[in-house]
């Protein structure tokens, strides 16, 4: 048991999932919430922490993806459809553009594109 709990102290410092560590013990999940429930505990938040991170992580990459092939439809004087721009990212490119958030990102960043073009063309006329 003692080899347990200082295992469960170690890995509260190291990026193991709840289901690897209680592999790498010989024991299960349930085991180690029953035995030790608050270190469980700490353990679960600080995975569900790092997952929320990294799928942070992961949208604002795709975002920055996403803006970056509107930019260059527009510099080769195509227009940046949902299809062309999404296709320009390998892992979007399949079912990739059913995430309305990142949806949203592609019309916000035509949007941008289309305002910029706006106000240059202002400033040319005056």
């Amino acid at each position: 048991m003692l080899a347990i709990r200082n295992e469960i102290v170690r890995v509260l410092s190291s990026d193991d999932t709840p289901k690897e560590f209680s592999k790498r013990l010989g024991v299960g999940i349930g085991f180690l919430r029953y035995r030790f429930p608050e270190k469980s505990r700490k353990i679960a938040a600080r995975y569900r922490n790092w997952l929320r991170e990294k799928k942070e992580a992961l949208f604002q990459s795709r975002c920055e993806a996403i803006r970056k092939a509107v930019e260059e439809l527009e510099a080769a004087q195509e227009y940046p459809s949902k299809g062309k721009v999404f296709g320009r990212i390998p892992e979007m490119s399949v079912g990739g553009g059913k995430d309305q958030k990142l949806t949203n990102v592609w019309k916000e960043a035509i949007r941008s594109r289309l305002r910029v073009k706006k106000e240059l063309n202002q400033n040319w006329e005056a």
